[in-house]
């Protein structure tokens, strides 16, 4: 059966290669002595970062996702509860050497091609906890040799001057080292309880040495230590090659759930990295992705923020149809909904939920408004961080269309906006406004009533309740309550310069973060299609870009795609490649001090925006495609509804459009077309074609074809 398996695998790769999926190379010429210039793999829980350690040796740092430690003290989650370094390997070489990267896309292996002949090559298996580490040596074998190097097992925040220590740390007990038969263990006990154990060992020798390294981990008892020896002793030469069939089979189905192709070299290699980096980093059945992945290094960010990272971490996966990577988001939120309650004020627990600004992988954040109260402690004082981060809940609902997310959803964003409401009072004139004092997001300093970020958050939530549940009667009172407060809730503060950061406070400093602009983007709350609205959102968004100081690579992203949402492609690329040019690393990392990973992520997403777009119940194709980009093309792109679209343009015009209903439903299409003609095969009608919208109904597995030209086909 194994050798009919391998045949198998063996044809698919063929007849990938014959479509074009053979290899996708990104290389780095010079691996510089950082984790921002090196080659990377991962699985979602295990991964490696290959780089240049010194003149005369390689490192392969090894990281483990879910490896925090674990202590209860919620005033000092940084300390108390982050995310630990693990430890590298060294290469070592009796003569300096540079080396070159290279990571393959396709097969998802990093290596390094060393001027003095040696080649290192990392594999980080896709459905397996293993690392495979290949030295080609091709002379003889005392050419370098390899080590384990530990890292200290404590809170990387203690090494950034700037921030606020706990008056006492008690350190987690020293490393323990010791061998296993021919297996090398590196253990570290936690205080907490538990530990986490690196075991290797070489299975092979010769021109081509291999070595094979685990990382396991547990919260309590020494069950990981047995759990990895006996993971290594079943790997041999043989097992490997079988564990790399199914590696390259995962991969390459993974690559194909979409392809989107730009005439823009740089940016279509920066797009390609994302995907990759994504499925290294998050899987359904690993962690939640938080700021780093699984390459985590010195850092003052080892833990996960909600406010912002979070959410544009996970921004491109479901137009990229990368469903399965996003259900790591979902699960993180489900699990974590009791401890989503009890972050909120006693008060309000009954029939509440939110979480802070910075958490553990328990989404233990608590956040202490109140009626009774005002608070000048930011970090407890951001009331609807839950809200924008259900607003990808929500994403993954309705490009799945599944129903089961549908429920949970509702319970959650209804518990998320009665903490509003809670904190809600209705003024003399009956509009709705906040009875306290709240913080906007990287603001410097200001706490005040009725922020714009909280007014978007809020406002998306009560629109969405009511869409979601339209038709229950057993919410009719509630959803009729909620939809008074949305009629009557106080109007965006906004002024000259367009909207304001809240009531009494203007955006007079720089500021890195669009949280006082999310009612146009994400949400579309306020957008183009609303004539009256269009000065007001380029007098805000050309404001904020004015004020350079503080701007980060976010910055740009976002900027990029408020001007994607008005059509004009050309302003929203020359942000992309200033995020391009000045923030991303050389293996498209991002650093704010340390590691962080949202903002390459969401300029995936920015870029995914000038081909499609979604909002406002239509689905917009090609609608922000710069000037000089004559021949783009995406293929199953996943949008609202569960469509997947495939549109193809040439010569700076569209020629084709096809949908496929996965789930039986209707849809708006704007096109493009001076006027279209509309092909259906299955049972689905058109309930409408003028100018350039069309509107279908579909049933499921139902395919559109839409063109500028009359195409025949048979239903």
């Amino acid at each position: 059966m194994r050798y009919i398996y391998i045949l198998f695998v063996c044809f698919f790769c063929i007849c990938s290669y014959a479509f074009g999926y053979k290899s996708k190379l990104f290389t780095i010429p010079t691996l510089g002595n950082s984790i921002y210039e090196g080659v990377f793999t991962g699985n979602g829980l295990l991964g490696t970062m290959l780089y240049q350690k010194s003149a005369n040796s390689l490192r392969i740092d090894v990281g483990r996702t879910d490896v925090y430690d674990h202590r209860k003290d919620g005033n000092y989650v940084l300390f108390s509860s982050p995310r630990l370094l693990i430890g590298h390997f060294e290469i070592s070489f009796k003569d300096a050497t540079k080396s070159r990267g290279e990571i393959n896309l396709i097969d998802a292996q990093a290596t390094a091609f060393a001027n003095n002949g040696i080649t290192v090559k990392t594999v980080t298996l896709a459905e397996k906890d293993i690392i495979i580490i290949r030295i080609n040596k091709n002379t003889s074998s005392d050419q370098y040799q390899i080590n384990f190097v530990p890292e200290e097992a404590r809170s990387p925040r203690f090494n950034f001057d700037y921030t606020k220590k706990p008056e006492q740390y008690e350190v987690n007990p020293a490393v323990i080292t010791y061998q296993s038969k021919d297996i090398f263990c590196i253990q570290q006990p936690l205080l907490a309880g538990g530990g986490y154990l690196t075991a290797y060992k070489q299975i092979q020798s010769g021109d081509e040495d291999i070595y094979i390294a685990t990382v396991t981990y547990s919260t309590s008892g020494e069950d990981y230590v047995a759990n990895a020896i006996h993971l290594l002793e079943t790997i041999d030469p043989m097992t490997i090659d079988d564990e790399m069939i199914n590696h390259r089979f995962w991969w390459d189905k993974y690559n194909q759930q979409s392809t989107y192709s730009v005439p823009d070299s740089s940016m279509q290699a920066f797009y390609d990295m994302q995907l990759y980096k994504l499925a290294c980093a998050t899987r359904a059945d690993a962690p939640a992705l938080d700021l780093q992945g699984p390459w985590t290094s010195n850092t003052p960010w080892p833990a996960y923020w909600y406010n912002l990272n979070m959410q544009l971490t996970y921004s491109p996966l479901y137009t990229a149809n990368r469903l399965e990577i996003a259900e790591s988001l979902i699960r993180l939120i489900d699990v974590n909904k009791k401890q989503l309650i009890k972050n909120v004020h006693l008060d309000y627990q009954h029939n509440s939920a939110g979480v802070g600004r910075i958490a553990d992988p328990f989404m233990n954040s608590p956040i202490s408004l109140h009626t009774d109260h005002n608070l000048n402690d930011d970090q407890y004082a951001e009331m609807t961080n839950l809200i924008w981060l259900l607003h990808y809940y929500y994403k993954h609902y309705r490009h799945s269309m599944d129903d089961v997310l549908k429920d949970n959803l509702y319970d959650l964003l209804k518990r998320s906006v009665n903490l509003c409401i809670h904190l809600l009072k209705k003024n003399a004139s009956g509009i709705y406004e906040f009875s306290v004092k709240s913080h906007s997001p990287e603001y410097p300093k200001s706490y005040d009533y009725n922020t714009n970020y909280d007014l978007s958050n809020l406002r998306w939530g009560l629109k969405t309740l009511q869409e979601l549940g339209n038709n229950n009667e057993k919410e009719t009172d509630y959803l009729a309550y909620i939809k008074d407060i949305d009629a009557n809730l106080i109007p965006y503060p906004v002024g000259p310069n367009g909207f304001k950061i809240s009531t009494n406070q203007s955006y007079d400093v720089s500021h890195r973060h669009y949280s006082h602009l999310l009612m146009i983007y994400p949400y579309y709350l306020i957008n183009a299609d609303q004539k009256e609205n269009v000065d007001v959102i380029k007098r805000s968004v050309e404001y904020w870009q004015s004020k350079k100081e503080a701007l980060q690579g976010y910055s740009l992203s976002g900027a990029a795609s408020m001007f994607a949402m008005m059509g004009d492609g050309d302003r929203a690329l020359n942000y992309l490649r200033s995020l391009l040019n000045q923030f991303v690393q050389p293996n498209t990392l991002y650093k704010e001090s340390g590691p962080v990973i949202e903002t390459p992520l969401a300029m995936a997403q920015s870029l995914q925006e000038l081909s499609l777009q979604y909002w406002d119940g239509v689905l917009r194709i090609f609608p922000a495609i710069p000037k000089d980009w004559k021949v783009v093309s995406f293929s199953n792109f996943l949008t609202e509804g569960a469509f997947l679209v495939s549109a193809t343009r040439k010569n700076g015009q569209t020629e084709e459009i096809k949908l496929k209903a996965q789930k039986a439903g209707d849809i708006t299409i704007k096109h493009g077309f001076h006027s279209a003609s509309v092909s259906i095969i299955g049972k689905g009608d058109v309930v409408f074609n003028d100018g350039d919208l069309i509107k279908v109904k579909l049933q499921e597995n139902d395919v559109v074809f839409i063109t500028h030209t009359k195409i025949y086909l048979k239903n």
